[in-house]
């Protein structure tokens, strides 16, 4: 039996935290655009992607004002700013 992961919605914030966008955590994972972005939406992944992915997004700096900006997912802090569902994208950069 093969083992899978699924990431949750930390992930996302990972990328978002350290001002990444999915293509370059692909491209650092040495993986698929495709496949990154099947993984940021919660689908399975193999272990051996998993690492490559997250071995990727731990490489690149944490920028702390995005981290204090974004706050923790689903936080009243990064609703009240912006408006529910309007935290910044990885992707919108």
């Amino acid at each position: 039996m093969r083992t899978r992961f699924r990431f949750g919605p930390e992930f996302t914030r990972a990328v978002q935290i350290r001002g990444l966008t999915l293509t370059a955590v692909a491209r650092g994972a040495g993986i698929a655009l495709a496949t990154a972005s099947a993984a940021a939406r919660g689908d399975p992944v193999n272990v051996a992607t998993a690492v490559k992915l997250s071995r990727a997004v731990a490489a690149a700096p944490v920028v702390p004002e995005l981290d204090a900006w974004i706050g923790r997912a689903g936080s009243e802090a990064t609703n009240k700013h912006d408006g529910p569902g309007h935290s910044p994208s990885a992707t919108t950069a």
